[in-house]
């Protein structure tokens, strides 16, 4: 209800506000950038492309991912292969299909340092 009410109080005059709660709904979720899994992938997209990644918060609302935590006591890093101008989960989403030799190689790579690394 907050949030809505502060949406109608920044709209413009003429606009209507409504929404509808969900069925559903997900744990926050936050894991140290630190933590093993974050640092694999971080090796693997520095030795992908040649420069550090920028560490960047996605996917701590996908309601699968606290609960791998809390049934299987299992982080998980999101690794994931679209570019800044692809409009991930927008209109007019897309992926460039060159991107897919990269990503394939990018998997066999963390899931090979994961399996060598102590979690």
């Amino acid at each position: 209800q907050l949030l809505l009410a502060h949406i109608e109080k920044h709209s413009p005059p003429g606009v209507r506000v409504s929404a509808r709660q969900g069925a559903g709904l997900a744990y926050p979720y936050l894991m140290s950038a630190d933590h093993p899994g974050n640092v694999a992938a971080a090796e693997v997209l520095t030795e992908l492309y040649g420069n550090e990644p920028y560490p960047v918060r996605v996917g701590g609302s996908v309601p699968v991912i606290p609960l791998f935590l809390q049934e299987l006591g299992a982080y998980t890093v999101n690794f994931g292969w679209t570019l800044e101008d692809e409009n991930l989960h927008a209109p007019n989403e897309f992926f460039r299909l060159e991107s897919l030799p990269r990503g394939v190689r990018g998997y066999c790579l963390i899931l090979h340092r994961l399996a060598t690394t102590a979690l």
